[in-house]
């Protein structure tokens, strides 16, 4: 309590000597709107929130306000960027997708990407559906799952890799998605990483389907099945002649 106090007489000085920082706000001068945000971000005004909010100040200061956000993100900022969201361009709506796992709001976001998913250009969609991963939602895991065959084989790949360092559990059925999924590619990369991923799935349907791949495959699965069993400390049930192998 003591300790708010003082932060609050502390605020309360700097803001006396901060008089400046609308007219900085207002300049049009990007490299000192930029500092001022990122003083506004570090002390905490909440003074200045109108203007931060404003549709207009953030589209003319994005990179700014995005690196605001990016230390600030509060929810009380979240509107903004769930009503504008499609009014920015790709690589902004991308830059806004990276800040949504930031803020402590994962299943309102979650439920938002989810509604809004199919108002999204195909070529936005990994990025959609990685975000909604990062949020790490058990609706919003399933929901990517079964919207892997909206990519193309390289975006899939490449949104599997992804998802495969985030070292997310999937449940039951998540893990039906990923065996269903392995089962039907014919791509040799999928499939290893397929295998990766089933190392964090129901072990009672990826184990039997990783030890099938110990033998009669090509070289590049049995070596991600023998690293799967590793991964998931079931040394012993690895046959000796693979050990010596690999």
């Amino acid at each position: 309590m003591e300790d708010n106090k003082q932060i609050r007489i502390l605020n309360s000085i700097l803001e006396n000597h901060l008089n400046c920082l609308p007219d900085i706000l207002k300049s049009g001068k990007s490299d000192a709107i930029s500092l001022a945000l990122k003083l506004i971000s570090i002390i905490g005004f909440k003074k200045y929130d109108a203007c931060i909010q404003s549709r207009d100040f953030f589209s003319e200061n994005f990179s700014a306000c995005i690196e605001f956000l990016g230390i600030k993100p509060l929810p009380r900022y979240l509107n903004l960027l769930t009503q504008d969201l499609f009014n920015f361009n790709h690589q902004q709506q991308v830059q806004i997708l990276n800040l949504f796992p930031l803020f402590d709001e994962q299943q309102r976001l979650t439920n938002f990407l989810i509604e809004k998913f199919n108002k999204f250009d195909q070529i936005q969609l990994p990025d959609v559906l990685l975000a909604i991963c990062k949020l790490n939602q058990v609706d919003g895991i399933s929901f990517v799952i079964e919207n892997l065959d909206t990519l193309g084989s390289d975006d899939e790949l490449t949104l599997l890799e992804n998802i495969s360092n985030l070292e997310i559990k999937f449940n039951k059925e998540s893990t039906r998605f990923l065996r269903d999924r392995f089962e039907a590619s014919e791509i040799i990369e999928l499939k290893r990483t397929y295998l990766k991923l089933l190392c964090f799935g129901d072990k009672k349907i990826s184990v039997p389907l990783i030890m099938d791949n110990l033998s009669n495959c090509p070289e590049a699965l049995i070596t991600a099945a023998f690293e799967a069993l590793v991964a998931l400390g079931l040394h012993a049930q690895i046959p000796t002649k693979y050990i010596n192998q690999y």
